[in-house]
C-alpha cells in the first residue's frame, strides 16, 4: 500500500489549540465596579447615572443598569422602570442644578448600526436651549471625568432635594405565602398606604399567596403581568364581603396596570371582563373578594 506524500504532511503537522481572544472588558461595567473614573451622579441597586465624557451639553447623563445589558430588549422590565424613574428625576434637577436647559432629550441606541458605541445599554439625558450651537463630533467634545466633577456636585445636591423613587423590592414568588412584614413592605413600595391600614388594623385570618392573573396571563407576549396580578391578589385577600366599590375600585386597578405594563388596552379589558364575571358571587371560592377571611373550603 502506498501512502500519499500530502497525507503524511499533515498527519506529521502539530495540532495547535485554538485560542479564542478575550473578549474587550466593559467600560460601564468598569465604572460600576468603581475601577474606572466618573463623574458619579446617583446610584441606587438597579442604576448607576454619571456625566458623559462626551457631553453635548453641560449636565449630559448616562444611565445605566448596575448588572450587564447590552441593550433596551436585555434590560429586565423592573430595571428599566428604575432607569426611567432616575432618567425623569434627573431631568427635573438640571434646572436646581443651574444648568441650562429649555428641554430635554432622552435618547437610547441599540445596536451598532443605530449608534450605539458601548456594548452596555445607556439612556441618555441631555439638557436641551434655544439657540444652541451645532455639535461637534464626539470625540472633539471629550474631557476628563475630573473636569465635570463640580457639575456632578450639583446634580446630586439637586436630586438630593427630590430623588428618585427608591427601587421596589422584588415580589415573592407564585404561590409563596407572604408574611405581614413583607405585606407591608410592599404596600409602602407600591403607594398602597390605606390598603396596608386596612390590613395592620384586621389582617385576615388565612395566610396571603398569590396565584398572578389567575394563571392566565402571567407573561404575555415577553411582558410579566404579574406584579398586577399579584396587587390585584393582594387587594382581594383583603377585602370584606359586601364591599362592592372597593372590587370595582380594584379591577378597574387591574386594568390600568396591565394596560400599562403593555402599552395597550385589549388585554386588559379582556382581564377585567374576566375577573368582573368571574371574581364576585363565591366568596370562599378561591382568589375571589375577601378570601383571605373566608374559611378553606371543604
Amino acid at each position: 500500500m502506498k501512502l500519499r506524500l500530502d497525507r503524511l504532511v499533515f498527519l506529521l503537522l502539530p495540532v495547535c489549540p485554538v485560542v479564542h481572544a478575550a473578549p474587550p472588558p466593559c467600560v460601564f461595567c468598569e465604572i460600576v465596579a468603581g475601577t474606572r473614573e466618573h463623574a458619579l451622579v446617583h446610584r441606587d441597586d438597579r442604576v448607576l447615572a454619571f456625566l458623559s465624557i462626551g457631553p453635548r451639553n453641560p449636565g449630559h447623563t448616562l444611565v445605566v443598569p448596575v448588572r450587564h445589558a447590552e441593550t433596551f430588549g436585555d434590560v429586565p422590565p423592573d430595571t428599566l422602570h428604575a432607569m426611567t424613574d432616575v432618567a425623569r428625576a434627573v431631568a427635573a434637577a438640571f434646572p436646581r442644578a443651574g444648568l441650562r436647559c429649555d428641554g430635554y432629550q432622552l435618547q437610547m441606541n441599540n445596536g451598532r448600526a443605530a449608534g450605539q458605541t458601548v456594548g452596555h445599554a445607556h439612556l441618555h439625558v441631555i439638557p436641551r436651549f434655544a439657540g444652541e450651537a451645532p455639535a461637534e463630533p464626539e470625540e472633539a467634545r471629550r474631557v476628563a471625568p475630573a473636569a465635570l466633577a463640580s457639575v456632578a456636585a450639583r446634580l446630586r445636591a439637586a436630586l438630593a432635594a427630590d430623588p428618585p423613587p427608591a427601587p421596589r423590592p422584588p415580589l415573592p414568588a407564585l404561590g409563596e405565602e407572604v408574611p405581614l412584614e413583607r405585606i407591608r413592605e410592599i404596600c409602602v413600595a407600591y403607594g398602597l398606604p390605606q390598603l396596608w391600614r386596612k390590613i395592620e388594623r384586621d389582617p385576615p385570618p388565612r395566610p396571603f399567596r398569590s396565584d398572578g392573573c389567575t394563571g392566565w396571563f402571567d407573561d404575555w407576549q415577553g411582558v410579566s403581568l404579574y406584579p398586577a396580578g399579584f396587587l390585584h391578589d393582594l387587594k382581594y385577600w383583603a377585602g370584606y364581603p359586601g364591599e362592592d366599590v372597593e372590587r370595582l375600585v380594584a379591577d378597574a386597578e387591574l386594568m390600568i396596570d396591565v394596560a400599562r405594563l403593555l402599552g395597550s388596552t385589549a388585554m386588559a379589558e379582556t382581564m377585567f371582563r374576566g375577573v368582573r364575571i368571574g371574581g364576585g358571587e363565591q366568596l370562599n371560592a378561591p382568589f375571589s373578594w375577601g378570601f383571605g377571611r373566608q374559611p378553606p373550603r371543604p
